[in-house]
């Protein structure tokens, strides 16, 4: 199993790994972060140190047969919670097979661990479970688990883990590997595709080499023609032709509308939307602030009922807000 390894994530593989080196290791590390860091990349770093039998500092050696087994990703002792699908939510079944198997003995003689990749997909009694084992935890036991939602966690399995914080790297260093690794040398398009996935580095790569970056510019050509001769209601069958994308299209005109607003309040360094300036600077001289309001508001709704609503008319809901966001512009004086 061969992963790659990004700059920022240095400095946090350095600071777990000290912990274990100097005997003040929590059993359970909960990393908060967000997606597209490569925090799958760090746990599974730190878990090679430490099935390692042979470390050199705070490297794996590489060539004991623990690592042999980690690089072929079959070690008898690094058991993870598979997630299936986004629908896939893990069963109080599943956790306590889990924990059967790290309360027996090591199979290679060393350490245990499990590695939980999101938290979120754990069912409540699931969470019950987890907390029984994390307030007394096998000997040489450690848990990693990854939390993206930090909002809507546990306090009590919150306090029985170390937190650690994993931010994204700053702009400017992700400009520096975007461009280094020759996957995007437009400065502007990268700054865009960092600031649309809230400094991501590796989404902003998948962005601009994957077929979203070319969808965003498709999604745009739409909106800017239906706004600018005031036909909203054209956006329909652009909407529904590709309804896999219609959330991301409403994520995508949300972030321009808030990109508007901060226009119109001066917070120019905060626009997330840098190659659609001249578009933003025309909806603000003919936006009001309420209407942005209403509009963000209404579209986030629309959003919410397409993804809860089970068989939801996606064309009839779709046609409903777009037809009263053209009444709101052709009864107003200004967009």
């Amino acid at each position: 199993m061969l992963i790659n390894w990004y700059p920022w994530l240095i400095k946090p593989y350095k600071e777990i790994i000290q912990q274990h080196q100097i005997g003040k290791a929590h059993h359970a590390i909960l990393i908060n972060t967000c997606r597209g860091i490569g925090v799958l990349n760090l746990f599974w770093a730190i878990t090679r140190w430490l099935l390692c039998k042979n470390r050199k500092d705070i490297k794996s050696c590489g060539k004991c047969h623990s690592c042999y087994l980690m690089m072929s990703n079959n070690h008898p002792d690094w058991y993870q919670l598979k997630i299936k699908s986004k629908t896939n939510i893990l069963s109080v079944d599943i956790i306590r097979k889990i924990i059967d198997k790290v309360s027996q003995t090591s199979q290679q003689n060393g350490e245990k661990i499990i590695w939980i990749p999101d938290i979120s997909y754990i069912s409540n009694s699931g969470i019950c479970a987890l907390l029984k084992i994390l307030e007394e935890p096998p000997k040489n036991t450690w848990f990693f688990i990854v939390n993206y939602n930090a909002l809507n966690i546990s306090s009590t399995l919150r306090s029985r883990c170390f937190s650690y914080t994993l931010f994204p790297p700053s702009e400017k260093k992700s400009l520096i590997w975007l461009k280094k690794n020759n996957y995007c040398k437009n400065e502007l398009l990268s700054l865009t595709a960092l600031r649309i996935t809230e400094g991501a580095p590796l989404l902003a790569k998948k962005i601009i080499q994957g077929n979203l970056w070319s969808e965003r510019k498709l999604f745009f050509f739409n909106l800017e023609n239906a706004i600018y001769k005031k036909k909203l209601f054209n956006l329909l069958f652009f909407f529904t032709k590709k309804n896999i994308y219609v959330s991301i299209y409403i994520d995508w005109l949300c972030y321009l509308l808030f990109d508007v607003i901060k226009w119109k309040y001066n917070l120019f360094p905060y626009i997330q939307n840098l190659d659609k300036k001249n578009f933003i600077i025309y909806l603000s001289l003919n936006c009001t602030i309420t209407f942005l309001d209403h509009s963000i508001q209404s579209w986030i709704m629309c959003r919410h009922r397409l993804t809860h609503i089970m068989g939801i008319n996606y064309e009839l809901l779709l046609a409903e807000q777009l037809l009263n966001w053209e009444k709101k512009i052709f009864y107003n004086e200004k967009l």
